[in-house]
């Protein structure tokens, strides 16, 4: 059977049936317009805490690994570094010790020689026996022309006496002005230094303590969240501020150390300074000691011998070799380092430095600690008037809102400043004032609530938003 279409053509009713068939099907398989979303359903609120208790669980587990690997790390070099700051201290005190030791022997020695030549003198010009008297008595000379010989030796023992007498003058003012000034003067010089060491390390050491306690603090209130399902029995207990509590403690050793550090070169310099003095000073006293004696007694030119001593006192450079210490059990430095070798420059950056590089900030957004952080707020610090103070806030994975009185999360403070409960806070925003709003806490308490409040100002309304999100929903 044909039929006849508008178009004046015939077609069969079988190919018209076909036609209708594939236009219904393609109207089957084409979306609807403007197609409306499925109805949400309430998420049920057990399995939204199961969901939220699993997730925290996780992170705290991850950032306990963090913590865990930060700690060691910091612990170990605190330790390292305090003990190659005892090393270097020792040998440099035992580099005082010697000079001063060696001084002192050198000031005997001289005083030694000076009581001999004392009793020369009085030999020669007190208690020498009168050579007039010899070979004679009373007004009779037995020999004349002998005892003239004898009076000319007697003159020269009296010149001699008086060359020594003046030489042993000059050496007693040598001792007391020159070698005794620069005993007192180089003690005078460290003593101070000496003093701030010791107490920059026994600072340093009693921050050891304390850092080591913040550890041991963080690890037993992990312990005890996990062991009660990722929460803690006391609300406001808190990993993310108890981590912070770490991290200051963590700031105040590495300055600490790198003070200590700081103080330790500058007991390194001085002690070269003054070593370099006294080897000059010495140096000096032993030529005019070799040369007046030498003078006094033979009244010549100096032997070659004696040439050849006093011509190493004068090329000797007391500079260069006053500089040259030997550390030793410091080559652990060279690991810490990765240097190839391990001098001074080395142990100084080791000292002065290291300890700085130790610091690695971490942005807020990869602490698994942390839920939400809201950077740029004020609060309302003023008792009478307002009066702004910038903040930090942090939404914890503790389900807590910590606020900070700082503008960079990075630097390590103490504690929060103020700390809410997410499930005792609410926001209540101010009327007529934009992105200002009351956090306020009700605590349930045994006889009555307690309650705490502060007035902050967003950023932005965005801001003001994601906050009251994680309240209405904590």
């Amino acid at each position: 059977m044909q039929t006849y279409n508008p178009d004046g053509q015939f077609e069969s009713v079988r190919d018209i049936d076909r036609d209708l068939i594939t236009q219904q099907t393609l109207e089957n398989h084409l979306p609807p317009q403007n197609p409306l979303p499925p109805p949400l359903k309430p998420i049920n609120p057990e399995l939204k805490g199961n969901i939220f208790r699993e997730m925290s669980i996780n992170r705290k587990s991850e950032g306990f690994q963090q913590f865990k690997q930060s700690e060691e790390f910091i612990l170990t070099n605190a330790r390292q570094h305090l003990l190659c700051s005892d090393n270097v201290i020792e040998q440099l005190d035992l580099r005082v010790l010697i000079s001063d030791r060696s001084l002192q022997a050198i000031i005997a020695f001289l005083k030694d020689r000076i009581a001999q030549e004392q009793n020369n003198v009085k030999l020669l010009t007190h208690k020498n026996p009168s050579f007039l008297s010899i070979f004679k008595d009373q007004d009779q000379v037995i020999y004349p022309k002998f005892s003239a010989s004898l009076e000319h030796l007697n003159q020269l023992h009296q010149a001699q006496g008086k060359s020594l007498s003046i030489l042993v003058t000059n050496m007693e003012k040598m001792i007391k002005e020159k070698f005794e000034t620069n005993l007192s003067a180089y003690s005078n010089n460290i003593n101070g230094i000496v003093a701030k060491i010791k107490a920059k390390r026994k600072s340093a050491r009693e921050q050891l303590a304390i850092l080591t306690e913040r550890s041991k603090k963080f690890y037993k209130l992990y312990n005890e969240m996990m062991s009660n399902g990722g929460n803690h029995k006391k609300r406001s207990k808190d990993l993310f501020n108890q981590e912070r509590k770490f991290k200051h403690a963590m700031h105040q050793q590495i300055t600490q150390l790198t003070q200590l550090g700081e103080d330790i070169i500058a007991y390194y310099n001085e002690i070269i300074k003054q070593e370099s003095q006294r080897l000059e000073i010495i140096s000096v006293g032993m030529r005019y000691y070799l040369e007046k004696f030498h003078e006094t007694y033979s009244g010549t030119t100096p032997s070659a011998q004696v040439q050849l001593v006093l011509q190493k006192f004068k090329e000797y450079n007391s500079i260069e070799e006053s500089s040259q210490i030997v550390f030793k059990d410091v080559a652990f430095i060279k690991d810490v380092l990765k240097s190839q070798e391990i001098g001074f420059p080395q142990i100084k950056y080791y000292l002065t430095q290291f300890p700085g590089s130790l610091l690695k900030p971490t942005m807020p957004q990869t602490n698994p600690f942390i839920l939400k952080f809201f950077s740029r707020l004020q609060r309302d610090v003023g008792s009478v008037l307002t009066k702004w103070q910038n903040c930090l806030a942090i939404v914890s994975i503790d389900r807590n809102i910590l606020l900070y009185d700082s503008e960079d999360m990075t630097i390590p403070n103490q504690k929060a400043s103020i700390k809410f409960v997410l499930e005792h806070t609410q926001l209540i925003q101010k009327p007529k004032q934009p992105l200002v709003a009351e956090l306020k806490q009700v605590t349930p308490g045994f006889m009555y609530n307690s309650k705490e409040s502060v007035v902050i100002k967003f950023h932005s309304q965005d801001d003001y938003d994601e906050m009251q999100f994680y309240l209405a929903n904590q």
